[in-house]
């Protein structure tokens, strides 16, 4: 391709794409960017992405803290000290 990526980057993103979001969503974002005239493969996990959050208003990928992390107790501040004067 000229843009510089190889053919094989481009289906091997847009199969990860088609499994992450399913292929409702991949569809509407490949026709937008069809209509833009954009064949990035970063420009469509982001429109990807972005119709997804439209949708569920949450995140694809699950965020998963350590047990560590979970556990600790966090002490709360002022955070009046903060504000202008």
């Amino acid at each position: 391709m000229d843009d510089g990526y190889h053919l094989g980057t481009h289906v091997a993103r847009t199969l990860k794409l088609l499994e992450l979001y399913g292929s409702t969503v991949l569809s509407e974002a490949v026709t937008e960017l069809i209509e833009r005239n954009i064949h990035d493969p970063s420009a469509l996990a982001v429109a990807c992405d972005r119709r997804h959050r439209k949708r569920t208003k949450s995140p694809i990928l699950p965020v998963e803290l350590p047990k560590h992390v979970e556990d600790r107790d966090v002490a709360p501040q002022r955070l009046d000290i903060y504000d202008e004067k």
